[in-house]
């Protein structure tokens, strides 16, 4: 079971006078501004891309260029029976995550975390579409967020579907398991 830590200072190196954010994006680690429910796909396509590396945690709060923390809105964020309800539609094994709201000089982060799954590769059961907006916020159009049958992989700071190498890897992985049993 995931377990996030309960001080945020273990997840971020924050400045506390400029709120700037000294982590970056990483394998492991992903920030988002606010929490938004017409991108719960995305998420869970990079909570699925974590559980099948090494896991990692999803940061609701923090800014892009620069980085700092600008809080997220506490009356939006998901309750985890409304997460869960959306990984277990949209994903198979199941993925156990954690989340976790931390305070921050009077703002609310909001965290995902998710460890590496044990029966991975994690695979969408369906492909579901995310809201999207031209770059001066009009023309709204669909675009696939998650596809069917997609194993999904975190390459360093970026989601993107499997390579054959990868998957190699995993398979052989679940095989050595098997075998030992």
């Amino acid at each position: 079971m995931v377990v996030l830590p309960e001080n945020l200072n273990e997840l971020l190196e924050i400045d506390p006078v400029s709120h700037r954010v000294n982590n970056r994006e990483s394998r492991r680690l992903e920030f988002k501004r606010s929490f938004d429910r017409l991108q719960m796909a995305a998420y869970e396509r990079t909570l699925a891309a974590f559980s099948n590396t090494s896991g990692g945690v999803i940061i609701f709060g923090i800014a892009d260029r620069p980085r700092t923390v600008v809080g997220t809105n506490p009356a939006t964020l998901p309750d985890e029976a409304d997460i869960t309800t959306a990984l277990k539609q949209d994903f198979s094994p199941e993925i156990p995550f954690e989340a976790r709201t931390y305070a921050f000089d009077g703002m609310t982060l909001f965290a995902i975390g998710v460890d590496m799954n044990i029966n991975r590769p994690v695979i969408c059961q369906r492909s579901r579409t995310k809201r999207t907006h031209d770059a001066n916020g009009g023309n709204p159009k669909d675009e696939e967020a998650i596809r069917e049958g997609t194993i999904y992989y975190r390459y360093v700071a970026q989601t993107a579907a499997i390579k054959y190498q990868e998957l190699r890897t995993i398979l052989d992985e679940r095989e050595e398991r098997r075998l030992k049993i």
